[in-house]
């Protein structure tokens, strides 16, 4: 059992191996694909719902958060496969739900769009719940065809089968994947860092003025039906933002917001909930004053918002110029070991190890060559740390694994006359000539 049980990410990322090799090029290009359809989706669903205006402002408000860098200009991450998954699974939520008679491929891309979502990451099972709402709301409508029954089915025991193989893991484990305690009394002491989260607080405001808007004006003959249905969607979403954001607190133990691309999907919730607020009031507005527009009030509203949205666009920006220059910096520095060691293909290369981080460089580096065809011996030797001076438990797991390479790899180093180096996270004296240092 695997405490990391993601099927959806390892088929697509196998997938897309072999589709596109080591091109750099063709791999963004997919995640631009991916980003595409996303924005779509956002424009689309948020459009349907509250206007087309509303859409737009709604995927302003998203991308003014830095943390789509971490997403859209990386080629690994699983939350771009999750952001994938997920804007195909609210347009056919989306149609299936509206349609009266949905087409059978609508029912495909529902369950496609789960096993991808779901399967990237562990925290997107919360998946089953919009799901069975769908059955519920279609099968009250009479609307459940046999192939949305079989997309809803196999979307529920997919999730199901996740959950029960997570919950074995961990409870054979006793930690999560970074050896985080995962017993329910230490999960649910993490519940209480959500009250320090901004969006969570604004949740909660939004949750207790909706609802007691609701309880008092509950047979007020005076509040319009359009107000009260808006108010009552917004109590909804504010409940729903609740378990959303407290559902990230537990799955990251506490420790989020990050800033970094673990902020999806919950930072999706503040600007969802602000829509909703916003329609409430150009509705209140419009009844009030109807020569006012509510495509007035949003652009308004855009204009308020245009200093943070074009802050968080401009670190987005920087951030993936940043991760090209990588990419290109660590493509050409692969490019020269993978020629020096052809040709000498009897030298050893080093990889030289001042962090127990590197263990996951380490790993990749060795698959990298053994795709381009390197027969050279590799060897692991670290370099001033041990597994004891850790701070932390996965930090001390990590340095374990890499000391025990370094150990199986130790008699080779020294016989090594000739050699090539490879530096990890800083750079020691050695006797081997340096080909790169990352």
């Amino acid at each position: 059992m695997s405490n990391r049980y993601r099927p959806g990410y390892y088929t697509l990322y196998i997938f897309e191996s072999l589709l596109w090799g080591p091109n750099p090029f063709l791999w963004y290009l997919s995640r631009l694909f991916m980003a595409a359809v996303f924005i779509f989706a956002c424009t689309y669903v948020i459009g349907q719902a509250y206007g087309l205006g509303s859409g737009v402002l709604f995927v302003f408000l998203v991308f003014s958060y830095p943390y789509w860098t971490d997403i859209w200009s990386r080629l690994g991450p699983g939350e771009s496969y999750c952001a994938f998954g997920l804007a195909l699974f609210a347009i056919t939520f989306e149609r299936l739900w509206n349609l009266n008679h949905a087409a059978w491929y609508w029912s495909f891309l529902l369950a496609l769009a789960v096993f991808i979502a779901a399967g990237a990451k562990e925290n997107f099972v919360l998946l089953l719940i919009p799901v069975l709402v769908l059955a519920y709301g279609m099968k009250v409508r009479g609307k459940l065809s046999r192939h949305a029954l079989a997309a809803i089915t196999f979307s529920v025991l997919y999730i199901t089968l996740i959950v029960l193989e997570l919950v074995i893991a961990f409870a054979e484990a006793g930690t999560d994947f970074y050896a985080n305690p995962v017993s329910l009394s230490s999960r649910a002491a993490t519940l209480i860092s959500a009250a320090r989260i901004p969006a969570f607080i604004f949740a909660v405001c939004s949750a207790v003025s909706a609802t007691t808007i609701l309880s008092v004006f509950r047979l007020h003959p005076k509040l319009d039906p359009s107000l009260r249905s808006r108010i009552l969607q917004i109590a909804w979403i504010s409940f729903a933002t609740l378990l959303l954001l407290l559902s990230q607190t537990v799955f990251y133990n506490g420790e989020w917001p990050t800033g970094m691309r673990y902020d999806f999907p919950g930072m999706l919730a503040t600007p969802l909930l602000m829509i909703a607020i916003l329609d409430l009031v150009s509705t209140a507005i419009y009844l009030q004053y109807p020569r006012v527009r509510p495509a007035l009030i949003l652009l308004l509203v855009l204009i308020a918002f245009v200093p943070q949205i074009q802050s968080g666009m401009n670190d987005i920006y920087e951030g993936s110029n940043n991760n090209v220059a990588r990419t290109q910096s660590t493509k050409a520095k692969i490019a020269t070991i993978v020629r020096e060691l052809k040709a000498s293909p009897n030298v050893p290369l080093i990889l030289e190890s001042h962090d127990p981080i590197d263990n996951e460089l380490i790993m990749s580096l060795k698959i990298f060559l053994r795709h381009f065809g390197v027969g050279n011996p590799v060897y692991v030797r670290v370099h001033a740390y041990t597994a004891e001076a850790q701070r932390t438990e996965l930090f001390r797991t990590l340095a374990k694994s890499v000391i025990a390479w370094s150990k199986m790899d130790e008699s080779e180093v020294l016989r090594a006359k000739q050699c090539y180096s490879v530096h990890f996270r800083g750079q020691s004296q050695t006797s081997c000539k340096t080909l790169a240092q990352f």
